[in-house]
Parts: structure tokens; C-alpha cells; sequence
């Protein structure tokens, strides 16, 4: 699943993925202005905040409407805060 959200979010406008994702996390940097939003819609890991990045997991019980939603939501919260 974490492959699966790695595909669906690495070309959002905002979301910066250093690496190809191999595990079953995601560490992306997003503008700092997404974070917030973010994080009060489904709450998740700051894992550097000198450099705007944060920690996506995926659990053995991640469904992919799980993945979808949430993509789609990191989707809308770089479109409403970075324009």
C-alpha cells in the first residue's frame, strides 16, 4: 500500500518524495503551509520540521480506499493552500 501511495501522490504539485518508497512508510516534504491542515484532517508524524517533512505509514490492514482517500486528501490540501 505504501507503493500505492507513493504512485498516487508523487506527482502532486507540493509533494516532494526524495527516495522510491521500499517500506511500508513514505517520508515526503510538503510545503510548510500543508502540514497543519494535513495533520488536523488525518493526523501524522512531523519527522524533520527543519526541513518540512513528514512520516506516512502504511499498516498491515491499509486498504486501498485507505491509500485513495488519503492521496485525495493530500491532493486538496496542496491544491487549497499552495493555489
Amino acid at each position: 500500500m505504501a507503493a500505492r501511495l507513493d504512485a498516487a501522490v508523487r506527482q502532486t504539485p507540493g509533494v516532494m518524495l526524495e527516495r522510491p518508497t521500499q517500506v511500508n512508510s513514505l517520508f515526503p516534504r510538503l510545503p510548510e503551509s500543508v502540514i497543519g491542515p494535513l495533520q488536523a484532517w488525518c493526523p501524522h508524524y512531523t519527522w524533520d520540521a527543519t526541513r518540512d517533512q513528514v512520516r506516512w505509514v502504511c499498516s498491515w490492514d491499509t486498504t486501498e480506499d485507505d491509500v485513495d482517500r488519503f492521496a485525495a486528501g493530500v491532493g486538496a490540501a496542496c491544491a487549497a493552500t499552495t493555489g
